[in-house]
C-alpha cells in the first residue's frame, strides 16, 4: 500500500526441503535411541533369569540318563539358545560399544558366509547366484559385516516362503564396497521404506520367529561405518532390492 492506495503484491517463497529432510532424520533418530534404551532394558532382563535357567538345564543333563529324557532336554536346550539369539539382536541393537576393525578380503569373506547359509537356501527352495568381484579389501570388523550379509539374506528368505532366486553382487564402485542383493519375493507393501528401519517393525508377522530387528540392525551398523542402505521393489518381477555401501576405508 501506498498510503490509501493499493500498489500490489509481495510474494515471499521460502524453500524448507532443507529444514524438512533435517527434521525428519532428528525425528527417526529419536525414535531408534528411544526403542534403543527399551531394548537394551528388556535384554537385560530376560539375560539374569535365562541364564539361571540355562545353569540348572546343564545340571539336569549331567544328572539324566534315560534317553528319551535326554532328547527333551536337548529340545529345550536348542529353544533356550534361539532366545539367547532374539537377546543377543536386542543388545546389538542397543549397544554403544565400538567394534575393532581390521582390513580383510570382503570378496572371500562374502563367499564364505553366503555358501554357508546357502544349505538353508535350500531347505526352502531358495537359489542363491553369487556375482563378486575378486579382491576387494574392506577396513572394517568382520562379525558386523556377517551380521550385515546374514540378516538380509535371512529376510530374503523369509520373503520368499515357497522358494525363489537370490542374487547377490558385490563389487567395488567410487573406493566403495557395494552389496546388492535382488529376491523374488513379494517386495515391499509400504508407503515409508524408512519404517523398514525401525526396531520391532515387520512386514512378515506371519512367520512367528521374525522380531523385526534384522533390519535395524543392518541400518545401525552402516550407518556407523558412514555407509548407506537403501530398499527399492523390482521393476522386472515381484521382488525387493536391497543395496549396501560400505566405504573401504573410514575417516571420522
Amino acid at each position: 500500500m501506498d498510503e490509501t492506495y493499493f500498489i500490489g503484491t509481495i510474494l515471499v517463497v521460502v524453500d524448507v526441503t532443507k529444514y524438512e529432510k533435517l527434521r525428519e532424520k532428528v525425528a527417526f533418530s529419536e525414535k531408534l535411541s528411544s526403542i534403543g534404551i527399551l531394548a537394551a532394558g528388556v535384554a537385560h532382563e530376560i539375560n539374569n533369569p535365562l541364564e539361571v535357567i540355562g545353569n540348572y538345564l546343564d545340571y539336569l543333563q549331567t544328572l539324566e540318563t534315560d534317553t528319551e529324557k535326554k532328547k527333551y532336554l536337548t529340545y529345550i536346550d536348542e529353544e533356550i539358545n534361539t532366545i539367547n539369539e532374539i537377546v543377543g539382536n536386542l543388545i546389538t541393537f542397543s549397544e554403544k560399544r565400538t567394534y575393532e576393525n581390521e582390513v580383510f578380503n570382503v570378496s572371500e569373506y562374502a563367499t564364505k558366509i553366503i555358501n554357508l547359509t546357502n544349505t538353508s537356501g535350500k531347505k526352502t527352495k531358495v537359489n542363491i547366484v553369487m556375482d563378486i568381484e575378486d579382491n576387494i579389501m574392506l577396513y572394517a570388523n568382520k562379525i558386523r559385516i556377517r551380521q550385515v550379509i546374514t540378516n538380509i539374506i535371512k529376510n530374503a528368505f523369509e520373503a520368499m516362503p515357497k522358494g525363489g532366486s537370490l542374487m547377490i553382487n558385490l563389487f567395488q564402485k567410487d573406493n566403495n564396497a557395494v552389496f546388492i542383493f535382488s529376491d523374488t519375493g513379494e517386495g515391499l507393501f509400504i508407503k515409508d521404506s524408512k519404517d523398514v528401519f525401525l526396531p520391532f517393525y515387520s512386514t512378515k508377522y506371519s512367520t512367528g520367529s521374525n522380531m523385526g530387528l534384522g533390519m535395524s540392525i543392518i541400518y545401525k551398523i552402516i550407518k556407523n561405518y558412514n555407509g548407506s542402505l537403501k530398499l527399492k521393489n523390482r521393476t522386472d518381477v515381484p521382488g525387493c532390492i536391497v543395496t549396501v555401501k560400505i566405504p573401504l576405508e573410514q575417516t571420522f
